[in-house]
């Protein structure tokens, strides 16, 4: 958030909110949140993709607990993002969280009633994630307009 010192009207980084879900690397925390969820996601791609294709017992287990601690290490990194934004800040980010999440529900519940009445296997748990961070910084440029 920048304030334009003239006109006192709050300016938002449209761009990095919605693709990238923050408020950019000069924001309180920004720099750190995004090396750590980029370290994070490194060691998730490694886990996921590289370390099973390997057929090594030991590497299979690591990716087993690797990939899960990843994820675990970008919840707790947002959570300490959000802990040092403003409170108007946190708001936005709050809210667009409230709102990704109730899309994506609704999204699982329908593809959920398609795979009970279709019998058709639909493990899309991966993509409703995908889903709710799309929807997130979409709802992050929508909400930070409303505060300008």
């Amino acid at each position: 958030m920048n304030k334009d010192s003239q006109s006192e009207e709050v300016t938002w980084p449209y761009a990095t909110l919605i693709m990238c879900g923050f408020f950019g690397v000069d924001s309180p925390g920004g720099k750190i949140l995004a090396t750590r969820t980029t370290v994070a996601l490194v060691i998730f791609l490694i886990s996921s993709l590289i370390l099973p294709a390997l057929n090594n017992h030991i590497l299979e287990i690591l990716s087993y607990i690797l990939i899960p601690s990843s994820l675990i290490y970008i919840l707790w990194s947002y959570k300490e993002y959000l802990g040092g934004l403003d409170e108007l800040s946190q708001l936005i980010q709050y809210k667009a969280i409230a709102i990704s999440y109730g899309i994506v529900v609704v999204v699982g519940m329908t593809f959920l009633g398609l795979e009970v009445h279709s019998e058709v296997s639909l493990s899309l748990l991966p993509i409703y994630i995908l889903m709710a961070e799309g929807f997130r910084g979409f709802a992050l440029g929508f909400i930070a307009k409303e505060y300008s």
